[in-house]
């Protein structure tokens, strides 16, 4: 860590209910903070290598800190971007990926749910990968979210993905 540039290992803070509609300022609390590198939805228009030519414009919520916590009904998901969060938009937009049992052998590479393929302005949807490593699902139901500015709060109750003391997850963007 310490030449990598990594950040010391924080400990986990106890569990704490978020409301999702209150301030953020309840997160600040909430440990460890997850921090990914700003500037990583850059546009890309250049030459590579002799006669080739990479375009991708796919960028567009630019992820900065994720966070986590839970209480003993519920998992809360927190994702703040650096700039306000873009409408929603299509089935790939501010996406949460969730490994609920922490076995890379099952689900799709791993990752047992997907939270917001589809919402309705107060709910996403929650669907389980079906199969092993196939882009296929089935709907379990649909969860409070709020998305305000550049932050995006997601309520997850832990009998909806069987949840028990671990889990695993990551937020995607137009993947």
């Amino acid at each position: 860590r310490r030449y990598k540039g990594a950040l010391q290992r924080q400990k986990i803070s106890a569990p704490k209910t978020i409301i999702l509609d209150g301030s953020t300022a309840q997160w600040d609390e909430v440990s460890p903070k997850y921090v990914c590198d700003k500037g990583t939805t850059v546009h890309r228009d250049h030459d590579g290598f002799v006669g080739t030519h990479y375009t991708n414009f796919t960028g567009r919520n630019d992820f900065v800190v994720s966070k986590v916590s839970a209480d003993a009904d519920n998992v809360y998901f927190y994702a703040e971007c650096a700039n306000d969060i873009t409408s929603a938009e299509g089935t790939n937009w501010m996406n949460l990926f969730i490994d609920a049992d922490c076995n890379a052998q099952t689900g799709w590479y791993g990752y047992d749910y997907l939270i917001n393929r589809s919402r309705d302005g107060k709910n996403v949807s929650v669907e389980k990968f079906v199969g092993k490593d196939t882009w296929a699902f089935e709907t379990v139901g649909s969860v409070a979210y709020t998305r305000e500015g550049n932050v995006m709060q997601v309520k997850l109750p832990k009998a909806m993905i069987g949840f028990t003391d671990t889990m695993d997850f990551k937020w995607a963007d137009n993947s």
